[in-house]
């Protein structure tokens, strides 16, 4: 079993970025498009600007804001642990990894519940498990939740015809 995870091809083009290589000889290096590489290098310096994450994040910088000094430094993960940094403006960037073991990739949600002072972020599945153990279980017998449902519906929808 590899206990390294394997790394990404975006990965892979922003450690050859911050090596000082061109996009051209990147894309050569990683045997893919130049339009590729430069989409992940455009989209790291947007959401950079988006998140006022510093150019070098492999480098801890140090900014005052309003009197107050932020320093910024790289997510990162130790283990099982997350290091997220905050930045000025409050928003929290998740490393990598942590996105990916909770969602399988970006463009879902997390859901946070404070259990006592800590927050645990779940993803969408292990929400749903969550939510899903708070409900009885189903005995035969009883009447399905789906057809309750639906009869109270179709007791709505006919009590707005009879008023209109």
């Amino acid at each position: 079993m590899n206990a390294t995870p394997r790394q990404s091809i975006s990965d892979r083009i922003r450690e050859l970025a911050a090596a000082g290589h061109s996009r051209a000889d990147i894309a050569r290096m990683v045997d893919r498009s130049y339009q590729q590489v430069r989409q992940v290098l455009v989209a790291d310096e947007a959401r950079a600007r988006r998140y006022d994450i510093p150019d070098t994040p492999s480098h801890p910088l140090q900014f005052a804001e309003r009197g107050s000094t932020y320093r910024h430094e790289p997510a990162s993960m130790i283990g099982d642990i997350a290091r997220v940094p905050i930045a000025a403006d409050g928003s929290a960037l998740l490393p990598a990894e942590v996105v990916a073991r909770l969602t399988g990739g970006q463009g879902h949600i997390l859901i946070g519940r404070f259990v006592g002072e800590a927050l645990w972020m779940l993803g969408p599945v292990a929400a749903a498990a969550k939510a899903k153990e708070g409900l009885p279980s189903w005995q035969p017998g009883e009447p399905m939740w789906s057809d309750m449902l639906i009869a109270e519906r179709r007791a709505e929808a006919a009590r707005e015809l009879e008023d209109d």
